[in-house]
């Protein structure tokens, strides 16, 4: 496996991919600094609600255009590899790629805060612990986004996973039936970890959406949810044959 995962990120080396890793927090972090009482809030909750979900759109859509361009898929489905563990690279890629970003913003969040002398309540390790959650309630998109992108192009990823994802997230993450959506999980957990309402607001001590139930119950269906779609969509590449 670790050859393939190799693989994978030599054909993101000199791409505009890696460029994501830093370019997406840093736009963040300047959005947010436009508020400077509430750049903390700001940042993470913007990242999470937008920026998270987009990167990953965006890299799907980036790491599809890279097979698109070599023959359009023939050259990797003609040679002797497993395709399965081929996909399973991709994700596994994009995952730590959305780490390492996720990592950039909470390290810029504290250091630009220290800098400007602007209010900040989340300890570091806070931080960390919520970018493992934000990562761990947003996996499942990454196969999802991938073979959106890979099966309808790049309107396929931007439209679906982005675009309705941002509506269905708004719709249901402050509402009973939160679950039923999964591009909620990450917002609604937040809010109860965090104590950062889904619209940027925080939350005050006592709040039904700071209950911490929804924690475990998040990221035990996000977990599950995942699975199923990288095992159901790495059958699905197996199955692809050259055009």
């Amino acid at each position: 496996m670790i050859k393939y995962l190799k693989a994978e990120n030599l054909k993101c080396k000199r791409t505009f991919t890696k460029k994501i890793i830093i370019l997406s927090p840093i736009v963040t972090l300047l959005i947010a600094l436009l508020s400077p009482l509430w750049f903390e809030v700001n940042g993470y909750n913007f990242w999470y609600v937008i920026m998270l979900p987009g990167t990953i759109t965006l890299i799907s859509i980036l790491v599809n255009q890279i097979e698109e361009k070599k023959l359009s898929y023939r050259g990797i489905y003609s040679l002797p590899v497993d395709l399965k563990k081929v996909w399973y690279g991709k994700v596994i890629l994009i995952s730590i790629y959305l780490l390492l970003s996720s990592m950039v913003l909470v390290i810029g969040i504290k250091e630009l805060g220290n800098i400007f002398s602007l209010p900040l309540e989340i300890s570091l390790t806070k931080g960390f612990i919520a970018i493992i959650i934000m990562s761990i309630t947003s996996f499942w998109q990454i196969p999802f986004s991938l073979f959106l992108c890979t099966k309808f192009k790049f309107l396929g990823g931007i439209l679906i996973n982005f675009g309705l994802g941002t509506i269905l997230n708004i719709m249901l993450v402050d509402s009973s039936i939160w679950w039923i959506s999964p591009y909620s999980y990450t917002s609604r957990l937040m809010a109860a970890f965090l104590r950062i309402h889904p619209n940027g607001t925080p939350l005050e001590v006592g709040d039904l959406l700071t209950n911490p139930s929804v924690i475990p119950i998040g990221i035990g269906i996000s977990l599950i949810l995942a699975i199923g779609l990288i095992i159901l969509t790495a059958n699905w590449f197996q199955n692809q044959e050259a055009k």
